[in-house]
């Protein structure tokens, strides 16, 4: 599965249009991604590691500060 501001020309995998900016987009995409069915792992490349599961991450915690 893949999120992105925009899709990419191809993908191998679901696609998830969404601005993690977008405090909306986000949330919607945090309620819509776990109901769809089990999440085996994320990894991001927003330079932020706040390892949680995704059920218990929350939007406030995103604009936190990094602590690493």
């Amino acid at each position: 599965m893949g999120v992105a501001r925009s899709a990419p020309r191809s993908f191998p995998g679901e696609f998830h249009e969404a601005g993690l900016a977008d405090r909306t987009a986000t949330g919607r995409l945090l309620a819509d991604v776990p109901a769809a069915g089990p999440v085996d792992a994320v990894v991001h490349n927003v330079g932020a590691v706040r390892p949680a599961p995704l059920l218990e991450v929350a939007l406030s915690g995103l604009d936190a500060p990094s602590s690493t």
